[in-house]
């Protein structure tokens, strides 16, 4: 499996793709944060080495590397939670009377408390997930698995009323183009009004979503 340069939004028809570093995440059985996993992806390419990357990654020659950006210990515990079909049920989102409920629960969607994080998701056939943010544990690729989505970020919600989008997704690199498919499905397909929703620029990174 070759390692191909980083690209904004790589696509499979309408579908975004995962980011190509994050291909090792999903491949790795105990899908270890691709975050930390690409540099010794780097280490790997960079040895001259014959052996499988994971392989040598845990077994063979790499197995004793260490590297200072992404060290062993943090990487071996920082494995990433991929939703099974009967798991991601919870995450599921609709709406009533234009407010953002969890279909399985029935309880109002609302950011958890002032630091937190939400991220959406949605999946090619317009279905909405929604859940909080941990990093190293549940990221944009554990609601599908790392599987082909429609767009992704982060919102900010209060009681169940939409506040703000923020599309960043360093799995997804979503794209303006996927930003209005999203900001259509909330307005038309689940009657949220966007009139007052704050929508961040694509180009905005994670680190400035705030409240």
């Amino acid at each position: 499996m070759k390692l191909r340069p980083l690209v904004r939004g790589s696509r499979d028809g309408q579908s975004i793709l995962l980011a190509p570093h994050q291909w090792i995440e999903v491949r790795d059985a105990s899908h270890r944060y691709g975050g930390y996993l690409k540099h010794y992806w780097r280490a790997w390419a960079s040895s001259g080495t014959t052996q499988d990357f994971f392989f040598w990654l845990d077994s063979g020659d790499g197995a004793l590397v260490d590297l200072a950006e992404a060290p062993r210990a943090e990487m071996e515990t920082a494995t990433v939670t991929y939703c099974s079909p009967e798991q991601r049920k919870r995450y599921v989102v609709g709406s009533r009377d234009g407010l953002l409920v969890y279909l399985d629960s029935g309880s109002l969607v609302a950011s958890m408390h002032c630091d937190s994080r939400l991220m959406y998701i949605f999946c090619p056939s317009g279905t909405l997930y929604i859940g909080e943010k941990v990093k190293g544990r549940f990221h944009h690729s554990s609601f599908l698995s790392g599987a082909p989505c429609m767009g992704a970020g982060y919102v900010d919600v209060h009681e169940g009323k939409l506040l703000r989008i923020s599309p960043h997704s360093g799995h997804y690199r979503p794209t303006a183009s996927d930003l209005d498919k999203v900001l259509h499905v909330f307005g038309n397909n689940l009657g949220v009004d966007m009139r007052n929703v704050v929508i961040d620029p694509i180009e905005k990174t994670s680190k400035s979503f705030t409240k």
